[in-house]
């Protein structure tokens, strides 16, 4: 009966974290006053490095994968390219880098060996949490001269368009709590290529204009996440049972 009853229990326990994880809301997508960008060279290096710092920000420590997937595949899905998953390595790879940064400076991403790399790289200071980061960047979209492509840009752009590159295959972000600086890597496979975000020459192919409102993709990518964590919930459950 022990035993039975020690079941019961984890299976409860599982369940109503279940019911807890499954209840994601949609986000804010807050805007930000544009900063003023610098650029730096482009080659196969990301090029630019802005410091966006709204005016009410406070420190947040979180790593929440799976919060950080569904902010950029939100807007992924508003351009209507493939979505992306969480690669652990580029996580990694992007903490570890991040815990050593007092100031925004790109890393050299970009020769990155696999599997954390190659990969495109954003970066940002001082924001309250991963939503504000996230739709921050997308907002450089503002900065486009035209879509598709976003070649030609009046501010800097370029971690807008590496959110919605659509070469773009995995993403590994991280958070250093101390510093408050939010960083985060795209992957596209493990060799540079014109899939890889950001390359010089390929912006008509990846920079793809808008084709669904934010409305229908924030609730097409909630929906997403919800059964995705169902089906893992009662895969536990069942697992529990036996």
């Amino acid at each position: 009966m022990t035993s039975i009853f020690r079941k019961m229990f984890v299976i409860c326990i599982i369940f109503v974290r279940c019911i807890h994880s499954t209840a994601i809301l949609p986000s804010t997508m807050p805007t930000r006053v544009p900063s003023n960008p610098t650029l730096l060279p482009s080659s196969f290096l990301p090029s630019a490095v802005p410091t966006l710092v709204p005016s009410h920000a406070q420190p947040v420590g979180t790593n929440d994968s799976d919060t950080w997937l569904r902010e950029h595949n939100i807007r992924r899905c508003i351009h209507d390219v493939p979505l992306v998953t969480w690669s652990d390595a580029a996580y990694q790879s992007a903490q570890a880098y991040v815990n050593n940064l007092a100031t925004l400076q790109h890393s050299n991403s970009y020769q990155e060996p696999p599997p954390a790399g190659p990969a495109g790289e954003n970066l940002a200071i001082g924001f309250p949490n991963i939503s504000s980061v996230v739709a921050a960047w997308y907002d450089e979209i503002s900065c486009c001269v035209a879509i598709p492509g976003c070649v030609n840009q009046t501010c800097s752009a370029d971690q807008f368009t590496a959110i919605v590159w659509e070469g773009v295959q995995e993403i590994g972000c991280a958070h250093n709590s101390v510093t408050n600086i939010f960083i985060c890597r795209y992957r596209s496979g493990n060799v540079l290529s014109g899939d890889t975000a950001n390359t010089v020459g390929f912006y008509l192919d990846n920079v793809l204009p808008i084709s669904k409102n934010q409305s229908q993709c924030e609730g097409d990518i909630i929906l997403k996440y919800q059964f995705l964590h169902a089906r893992l919930c009662f895969h536990s459950i069942s697992l529990a049972k036996n």
